[in-house]
């Protein structure tokens, strides 16, 4: 079985709710799970909440 965390991203900047709170994104990984075959057999996305830079 492999695992394959695929070398592309999305990220998208979420909207702060006041001035006090911190700039955060979220970044989008994909991911696909392959058997012995090579066969796809699980395609998901991981999601990770992140502090932008300012």
């Amino acid at each position: 079985m492999s695992i394959w965390l695929a070398p592309s991203k999305r990220k998208t900047a979420k909207p702060q709710k006041s001035a006090e709170d911190k700039p955060v994104g979220v970044v989008v990984w994909a991911v696909e799970v392959q058997n012995q075959d090579k066969q796809s057999v699980a395609l998901y996305s991981i999601l990770t909440l992140v502090a932008r830079r300012v």
